[in-house]
């Protein structure tokens, strides 16, 4: 459901992205959305901050290497390269910082609730974008913020366990 909403949201049409490009953006959108589970089953052998780091630390390779090597750039500005560099970099930054942050609340709720719940902050950006840039949105994109909002909805009705308290 989640990743329909991100699809609809992108506007996704199959010759307007780079497949290598789609596959390594929804490989992650999935092994995020997995990672929190699997951390969590992991915490009886590592310490959770060293789990959430390697995770972190993970998606930041991840994109270290898909920016490096698959990217294509369509401005050849000599300074396009540092921007994206300190973009990257200060979004590994925040992700670590966040993940710090909400790791408690992580290991509070069920992995299905809690990975769904910091998904809805997408919405919110969507909202953000249409009153700050005064932008617009389709009909489609809207329905995508619905999507990801419904499945907000659909997993805090989840029966699944919550996992053991760190110790």
């Amino acid at each position: 459901m989640v990743l329909t909403g991100v699809a609809l949201i992108l506007q996704f049409q199959p010759g307007k992205f780079s497949w290598i490009g789609l596959i390594f953006g929804f490989t992650a959108t999935f092994l995020s959305a997995n990672a929190t589970i699997f951390s969590g089953k992991s915490r009886q052998i590592l310490l959770a901050s060293e789990a959430m780091i390697s995770k972190q630390i993970g998606k930041l390779f991840f994109a270290v290497v898909g920016l490096t090597i698959f990217v294509q750039q369509d401005n050849d500005s000599p300074g396009l390269n540092i921007y994206l560099w300190a973009l990257l970099g200060l979004y590994g930054v925040i992700k670590i910082y966040d993940t710090f942050i909400a790791s408690r609340a992580q290991f509070a709720l069920p992995p299905l609730i809690f990975q769904t719940l910091s998904l809805l902050s997408l919405p919110f950006v969507c909202l953000a974008e249409v009153i700050v840039f005064k932008g617009t949105f389709t009909l489609l994109q809207w329905l995508g913020v619905v999507a990801i909002v419904f499945a907000g909805f659909l997993a805090s009705r989840s029966k699944q366990n919550q996992l053991k308290p760190i110790k």
